[in-house]
């Protein structure tokens, strides 16, 4: 912050590894925003303490733009799942849908999705049933482990089959070649030897939506018609 309390966060355009921007001083892509918990109580978030300075008589605009489910959109097409393909097509929330199906519900708790969309990413990208139990019961400490267990079953085996299958043909094809490639951009990530189940099934997923959002800053720089 300067002397006249006008925020300038650095932006890397290579800070991740999967080469999506980052920001730093500060981190202002994740700013939790104000929300409300399933009893309709407020939930402090920071995101509308920054607005847009004023220089004389104008005022520069914050303009925020982010993509709905990118990464599961992305896992959904590449896997070619038909339950995740299904929910999008027919516009219903994934995160939703998977938690009516897990718990036997029509309309799940705030809490239920919450659970649900934890558990879908930690699947999605390889996490084994301890992994995925040891980042649910931070906000879930009830849950155990056995009921981690078959929620993984039943997600693996009859929910999203197809990122399964998918995971399965990445592995076996990254065991075979030593290397894994993204289905986009076709860069590779080499493993010398080394295949990490985790990265084999995160990394493509992952990469494609940075190759998807860096070409979109560019679109979106050119919309804005920049003064």
């Amino acid at each position: 912050m300067d002397e006249n309390e006008v925020v300038h966060p650095s932006f890397n355009v290579e800070g991740a590894k999967t080469l999506r921007w980052s920001s730093s001083d500060p981190n202002v892509q994740n700013i939790p925003v104000p929300t409300n918990d399933d009893r309709g109580r407020l939930v402090p978030g920071l995101r509308d303490i920054f607005w847009g300075h004023r220089f004389g008589s104008r005022r520069n605009r914050v303009v925020e733009a982010d993509y709905d489910q990118l990464e599961l959109r992305v896992m959904a097409a590449v896997a070619k799942d038909e339950f995740l393909l299904s929910a999008f097509d027919e516009g219903r929330d994934p995160h939703s849908a998977v938690a009516c199906e897990l718990f036997k519900v029509k309309e799940p708790t705030k809490q239920e999705r919450s659970l649900a969309k934890t558990f879908n990413y930690a699947a999605a990208y390889g996490s084994g049933v301890k992994k995925i139990w040891g980042t649910l019961v931070v906000d879930f400490p009830d849950i155990l482990m056995d009921r981690v267990a078959r929620l993984l079953e039943k997600w693996r085996g009859q929910l999203c089959a197809g990122v399964t299958r998918w995971q399965a043909e990445q592995l076996a094809f990254a065991t075979r070649t030593d290397y894994i490639e993204t289905p986009l951009s076709h860069r590779r990530m080499y493993f010398f030897g080394r295949v990490k189940p985790t990265q084999v099934c995160d990394w493509p997923i992952q990469h494609s939506g940075s190759d998807i959002i860096n070409d979109a800053i560019v679109i979106v720089d050119r919309e804005l018609r920049w003064p």
